[in-house]
């Protein structure tokens, strides 16, 4: 990886303006403000959603990827329809689309420096999975967690958190959408092995993680009994 002050997806050409590119897609959000924590701001400090922006892609490359904020949406809409509503309910999403736009996520927050305090651009074969023009490596992928020491929050936020993994230049992300728990892992070794090792993830018991690649289906619930939303995947395209 090389530092970059430009579009990160350069390698692939025709880039226009520089734009300003939401880190964590907006439309997972409402308007206003909203609290962080992690980032360089004091913690809990209200910021207005449209300033947590970073000049890391121009407007071709940026509006290339509308599709996965797009897919985002979907699932983030499903997840708070059920903690507004506490009805049952089920929404079936693009996988493939999901396990590209935690990809986004995690080379946005590299490439801002919101990470590692610099700015980190990818090679030119993970921005082109990225963009859908080769396929994801096998190291690479998204896996849904079960068995998770206490209940992720059922509250309205979105969060992320990265880890590195035993090999150079592996890492973990784990990131939940509204309480709805994923991991991306690039390169881990052994990534259920590997995340169980993190012990606590933020608030979250992860030392008896289980983890499967590529879910048909992922459940939210506060508990047997209760209402539930269940996530379909597709991954046949």
């Amino acid at each position: 990886m090389s530092t970059t002050s430009r579009c990160y997806a350069s390698a692939l050409g025709e880039c226009d303006s520089i734009s300003r590119e939401h880190v964590v897609t907006r439309s997972l959000f409402g308007d206003g403000q909203v609290l962080t924590s992690g980032l360089r701001v004091p913690p809990n400090t209200p910021i207005g959603i449209d300033s947590l922006v970073a000049t890391i892609l121009c407007a071709k490359h940026n509006n290339a990827l509308s599709q996965l904020d797009a897919e985002i949406k979907v699932l983030g809409d499903a997840c708070l329809a059920y903690l507004r509503q506490g009805q049952s309910l089920q929404v079936k999403v693009n996988g493939p689309l999901i396990e590209r736009w935690l990809l986004k996520l995690a080379i946005g927050s590299l490439a801002s420096g919101w990470i590692l305090g610099i700015k980190i651009a990818p090679p030119r074969a993970v921005v082109e999975s990225l963009f859908g023009i080769r396929s994801l490596p096998p190291t690479v992928g998204m896996f849904g967690i079960a068995e998770i020491g206490r209940m992720v929050q059922r509250a309205e936020d979105v969060s992320f958190d990265f880890f590195m993994g035993q090999s150079a230049g592996s890492m973990g992300i784990l990131s939940t959408v509204h309480g709805l728990p994923m991991l991306l892992s690039v390169c881990l070794d052994a990534p259920e092995q590997e995340l169980r090792a993190q012990g606590m993830v933020r608030d979250i018991d992860v030392s008896s993680a289980a983890l499967r690649r590529h879910p048909e289906e992922l459940i939210l619930s506060a508990g047997p009994g209760s209402a539930r939303l269940s996530v379909l995947f597709d991954w046949s395209n």
